[in-house]
């Protein structure tokens, strides 16, 4: 009778554990709602290039994040995320006016940035002023310059780590030419970590050339291609020019004698033949060959708002708006927290967007797997 009792007392006990943690967690779930309900909207200014040279990237990212902020406020059952959207109009100087007034006028809590040059601009101000900075840029150092920075986008480094494991098997074989784009980022991604790299790994660069953004003729900078023996062309850029390129190549009959390999320059929209691009080395994010159920619904959702497929940068755009939202809802803490609390809940989170499943280290860079792709009628698959 007494081991009776004991297992009655027992369970008692245990049924009472979990009665009394359903009602701590019933009113712990009616205090985050009120808190949701007195939470006061957060602003966040968005710097984009919706007009100049850059609108395609611009306009594309503002419906992504439009998109997110969307379901976003759906989820809260108000508008507890507000986005401002700015011109940047690809100009440094236009971005700081347009910050000044996001930041002293409208009071916004954090800025989104597109494109290296212009985030490097806001990033001081975001800094000087302690609110948090989300950056779609490739610069793989900048998050570093402050606290509240998070780079959000594929890294030009790791871009490069894997085009050089690429170019590192039968390295000796190896005769590379490389054709990039004449701009900052491009630029930057050459001189610090691809060309370092190939030197370090001992691999033959015949040469490398730069090609300005809209150039049409390719005639004489492929028959210096074809002149030198070269078997292997690695071209950076943002695929724009990559038609005309593609079409040199193949009047020099070069398409399927010569490896080509490249970044996200064949990940985004370009009109060169599917067949021209057949066995073109890519190295991207395993998103756009491993998509996973919730890159499917935000695919589905954007070709069902806009009429059209999304793209690299929509991706980006939709899981760093997701991401930096969370982040703020979760570290202002209904309105009693700052930038170092939305910035220690961005680091110490794991995000599940279309891009999978990832995080951001502690200097603010987004850990994104990486992989390399091979293009097979006119799609990339795993290599």
């Amino acid at each position: 009778m007494k081991q009776l009792g004991r297992e009655v007392s027992i369970r008692i006990i245990v049924i009472a554990i979990f009665l009394i943690s359903i009602l701590f967690g019933c009113s712990v779930s009616k205090e985050k709602e009120q808190e949701v309900k007195e939470f006061k909207d957060i602003k966040i200014g968005a710097i984009l290039p919706l007009t100049g040279p850059l609108s395609y990237l611009g306009e594309d990212e503002k419906k992504a994040i439009d998109l997110a902020i969307k379901e976003i406020n759906r989820k809260y059952n108000k508008e507890i995320i507000k986005v401002l959207f700015e011109d940047s109009k690809g100009s440094a100087n236009v971005a700081v006016t347009v910050a000044d007034k996001l930041l002293n006028m409208d009071k916004v809590s954090a800025f989104i940035t597109s494109t290296t040059t212009i985030s490097e601009v806001i990033l001081p101000i975001a800094n000087k002023n302690k609110i948090i900075i989300a950056m779609l840029c490739m610069d793989p150092v900048i998050q570093k310059e402050s606290p509240y920075a998070f780079r959000l986008y594929e890294s030009m480094e790791v871009e490069a780590t894997r085009l050089l494991e690429y170019y590192s098997e039968n390295k000796e074989r190896k005769k590379v030419v490389i054709l990039y784009l004449n701009h900052p980022d491009t630029v930057k991604e050459l001189t610090d970590y691809i060309i370092p790299g190939f030197m370090q790994k001992g691999i033959n660069v015949v040469y490398y050339e730069p090609y300005d953004a809209g150039e049409k003729d390719f005639k004489d900078k492929v028959k210096r291609i074809k002149h030198t023996g070269a078997n292997s062309l690695m071209i950076i850029g943002h695929g724009f020019e990559y038609a005309s390129l593609f079409e040199a190549l193949a009047q020099q009959n070069l398409i399927g004698k010569i490896e080509i390999t490249g970044g996200w320059g064949f990940i985004m929209p370009n009109k060169v033949p599917a067949n021209y691009l057949e066995g073109v080395i890519v190295a991207s994010p395993k998103y756009i060959f491993l998509k996973n159920e919730r890159a499917k619904i935000f695919e589905e959702s954007f070709s069902k708002t806009y009429g059209y497929a999304p793209n690299l940068d929509t991706a980006f755009a939709y899981d760093a708006m997701n991401m930096l939202a969370e982040g703020l809802i979760k570290g202002l803490i209904g309105s009693r927290g700052n930038a170092d609390t939305v910035s220690y809940k961005l680091i110490n989170s794991i995000h599940n967007g279309v891009m999978g499943e990832v995080s951001i280290d502690n200097y603010g860079s987004l850990e994104l797997p990486m992989g390399l792709g091979i293009i097979r009628q006119g799609g990339i698959v795993p290599y």
